[in-house]
């Protein structure tokens, strides 16, 4: 299926309406974290073998993951589910929170792919609606596998120069969320949706080869995407940083870095080649180290979730 541009719903506000950026993130505890199950080709070793997490350092990985994030935003949620469940720190994929346009706060709930995460979502369902949010399902004559901000990325309004435009989404479809999902998602929102084919088994999230960094710039891993794909990303976005394929996969996981205020990236450590594109294009760095959590997947950006 081609990628294809899913225009926003005519009955929501208009999409020309602005709105702050995000300044509130979401950490789960790694409480019950391991590999019992890989369901993501990251997860096995060179035999084949579930990766073996080592538990005190993931704890530790995680708790200056959060530390480096306080001077970025606003206010840490820190949540502790009462769960056993390995995966739920990595909790951008069980919502996919829409901007507050109209006066609302609406988030979109995940559908995920995997039976061993579905467990997963009424947790967020609950924390979510208990700080006022409106939480809405898929109805049952849709139940497609979506997975959040795992595969749906927001970027924000850019007002003058030459490419002015508002703010739109771009979402990942193939490995994890289906297509179907998101028309459903474009059904949801006043913001015009991109979809784009992901190809390789490696990035099975977009999270996991493309980050927003800003209004009109992106750092993304080529061999993710179609022809197609690619060349969309380079239309909306012109400043394309091309992230190497050797640091976009693991151990590297390069592009799934965040950029939570506009101006410093938080990146696993050791990604040289794109810690230089990151800094020639005017942004800071922030290293830290994940890599007991890359064993299943998932870094920065899969660790965390940004909220109004």
């Amino acid at each position: 299926m081609q990628d294809q541009l899913l225009e926003p719903n005519p009955s929501f506000c208009s999409p020309l309406q602005t709105f702050a950026a995000p300044r509130q993130v979401l950490f789960v505890a790694p409480d019950s974290f391991r590999i019992d199950t890989a369901i993501n080709v990251h997860m096995v070793d060179d035999s084949g073998q579930p990766r073996v997490v080592d538990f005190g350092r993931a704890r530790a990985q995680w708790e200056a993951l959060v530390e480096a994030y306080r001077p970025l935003v606003d206010r840490v949620h820190i949540a502790r589910f009462a769960s056993d469940l390995p995966d739920i720190v990595f909790c951008a994929n069980q919502t996919l929170p829409l901007p507050p346009l109209n006066g609302g706060k609406k988030i979109l709930m995940s559908s995920m792919k995997r039976p061993s995460r579905r467990p997963e979502v009424p947790y967020f369902k609950a924390f979510f609606e208990g700080l006022g949010y409106t939480t809405i399902e898929q109805p049952g004559q849709v139940d497609e596998p979506l997975e959040g901000m795992g595969d749906v990325l927001l970027v924000p309004a850019h007002e003058g120069g030459s490419r002015p435009c508002p703010p739109f989404l771009i979402a990942g479809y193939g490995e994890r969320t289906s297509r179907k999902a998101l028309d459903w998602v474009a059904s949801q929102c006043s913001l015009a949706l991109h979809a784009l084919e992901l190809k390789d088994p490696r990035f099975y999230h977009l999270d996991t080869c493309l980050s927003i960094l800003g209004p009109q710039t992106a750092l993304a891993c080529r061999e993710a995407f179609t022809a197609e794909g690619w060349a969309t990303l380079e239309n909306l976005f012109p400043q394309l940083l091309i992230c190497p394929q050797a640091e976009a996969n693991s151990p590297g996981f390069a592009c799934n870095c965040h950029c939570p205020d506009g101006k410093t990236v938080v990146i696993q450590k050791g990604n040289l080649r794109t810690n230089a594109l990151l800094r020639e294009a005017g942004f800071g760095v922030t290293e830290v180290d994940t890599s007991e959590f890359i064993k299943a997947g998932g870094s920065v950006f899969c660790m965390k979730m940004m909220f109004w």
